[in-house]
């Protein structure tokens, strides 16, 4: 996967967020400096090969360097609202801000319900500097994709670590345990999903044998359509279960892409049994969905034809955390699986609870 591809989950590619220039970075960090909110344990220093240790801190090596960060972290902010937001509470750490999932969605259904007193600010889309020098932070987290323009400034303002989301939920959830120090418990957690995803697998049996499927969204509205491909995350679920993923479709994705994008027209390339269409619980998403069903071209695939089509939040079949794949074990248990079963309720169905 491409981790510094600014891609919407809806798969929709977003113009690069403006980076402040030179002068405004001096003003903003001279400002932080009168205000007693810059701090000075932002990345560790090098003297000799390695990095200089500081009193009550350790060194957290990550994909742009390596930090030195408190031993046990109090205050600590989610700046992307992703991944690293899901991990931090699966940890027991509530952060003290975290952006919201997207503008006006607020934080992800994942975890809003355990936020009280968190802070809410702007999406990982434009990362506000003063709100978060705001909470006076000692440690900040953010997918690196969205952070590695602004790493130097919020360096500035608190230890910040960015996490690499290429790699899959289990390697997330120990990049975020690393940075706050909660190892052990990251370990427990993993333990406990790859558990429910066991049981699913047991359960299942060979029920979903060779099914072939895909993951897409639709901007029907735009005339295309997108395939993603999760290697370490859904795509593995599914094929534990053993549903195939066509090679045709694979073939579009070069080594670290996500996403690929084709034409209402190629349905050929999506005709498979079952068919996991993304969608956000919105309007937007509602109406790019029923501009899907209402395509003749679409309405004649195979998953349509057989009641296989099923409409999936993006929410959690996107994002890689332990949060996400307990609910999509959830999603294939109370609505695939049945439909699967039953032979197809309806031409399209919802897997949201």
């Amino acid at each position: 996967m491409t981790i510094g591809l600014l891609v919407r989950p809806s798969g929709r590619v977003s113009a690069p967020r403006e980076v402040l220039d030179a002068a405004t970075r001096r003003e903003f960090i001279a400002v932080l400096a009168a205000t007693g909110l810059l701090t000075a344990c932002g990345d560790s220093a090098d003297t000799d090969g390695g990095a200089t240790s500081v009193a009550g801190t350790r060194a957290v090596i990550h994909p742009l360097g390596e930090t030195e960060v408190p031993v046990a972290p109090t205050r600590v902010v989610a700046a992307t609202g992703t991944v690293e937001l899901d991990v931090l509470v699966a940890l027991g750490i509530t952060p003290v801000a975290a952006a919201e999932l997207e503008t006006g969605v607020g934080f992800s259904s994942r975890v809003a319900d355990q936020l009280d007193g968190t802070v809410m600010l702007g999406t990982r889309r434009d990362i506000n500097l003063e709100a978060i020098a705001a909470q006076q932070p000692d440690l900040i987290l953010g997918t690196i994709g969205w952070l590695q323009d602004l790493y130097p400034e919020l360096s500035g303002i608190a230890p910040t670590v960015p996490i690499d989301d290429s790699q899959g939920w289990r390697d997330v959830t120990r990049q975020v345990a690393e940075a706050v120090g909660r190892q052990e418990r990251a370990e427990e957690v993993v333990a406990a999903v790859d558990g429910r995803v066991d049981g699913l697998v047991a359960a299942v049996g060979g029920d979903l044998q060779g099914l072939t499927y895909t993951l897409m969204v639709s901007f029907a509205s735009a005339g295309e359509y997108g395939l993603y491909r999760l290697p370490d995350d859904v795509d593995a679920l599914l094929q534990r279960l053993g549903m195939v993923r066509p090679q045709q479709q694979l073939d579009l994705f070069g080594p670290d892409e996500y996403y690929a994008a084709m034409s209402l027209e190629q349905v050929d390339i999506i005709d498979t049994d079952v068919i996991f269409l993304f969608a956000y619980d919105d309007a937007e998403s509602a109406a790019e969905v029923d501009a899907a069903r209402q395509n003749p071209l679409f309405a004649s695939l195979s998953a349509a034809q057989a009641d296989r089509v099923f409409v999936v939040d993006s929410d959690h079949w996107y994002f890689a955390t332990p949060q996400a794949i307990e609910q999509v074990v959830v999603d294939l248990q109370e609505s695939v699986l049945p439909t699967l079963q039953a032979g197809g309720s309806s031409a399209l169905t919802s897997a949201r609870p």
